[in-house]
């Protein structure tokens, strides 16, 4: 009887019918999880993209507004409210029009997610063509427009899974006066 049990047990361990789908089982869950993650990973570079973008047009466009500079007084840090809400438009809905709908859709609060801070700089080495006075031939300050923009990533819960929190994603862009 020994010899027949021992022989069944041997001829179990030498059988290989099922060890791929066994193994197949074990990985999959590993596989699934790190397509999650690659697909989430490309949502957050996405994301960024869009923001990084939208924050580098805005500061373009109120970097050419001519409230900015005036050519007789030059630089002035005192930015009109109204350029503000402009450039915060720009950054969230990448447009002037105030009823688009927004970029990302729960990036939406210009207050607490688009930063917009003007320094007037000396153009000692900057070229710039609004920097020089056409009455006198002096240099003016320069403005410098700074629009920093952040929103936290809105991931698909992959991370709580694993008891990490979402990242904020933050971007900003720097752009010297241009004028028109």
């Amino acid at each position: 009887m020994r010899s027949r049990i021992a022989n069944m047990l041997c001829g179990l361990r030498k059988d290989q019918a099922g060890a791929s789908l066994v193994e197949f089982t074990l990985i999959l869950p590993l596989l699934v999880l790190l397509m999650i993650g690659v697909a989430e990973y490309g949502r957050a570079m996405h994301q960024q993209h869009i923001i990084t973008k939208s924050v580098r047009d805005a500061a373009r466009t109120m970097a050419r507004d001519p409230r900015l500079f005036d050519p007789a007084t030059g630089c002035s840090t005192t930015v009109p409210p109204a350029l503000i809400t402009q450039t915060q438009t720009i950054a969230l809905k990448g447009t002037l029009d105030a009823s688009a709908s927004y970029l990302i859709s729960y990036w939406d609060n210009p207050a607490t997610e688009i930063v917009i801070t003007v320094a007037c700089v000396s153009p000692a080495g900057l070229e710039s063509p609004i920097g020089k006075n056409p009455g006198t031939g002096s240099m003016h300050d320069i403005p410098i427009v700074t629009v920093r923009g952040q929103v936290p990533f809105d991931d698909i819960g992959l991370l709580s899974i694993i008891g990490m929190s979402p990242p904020t994603l933050k971007t900003q862009h720097v752009q010297m006066g241009v004028g028109l």
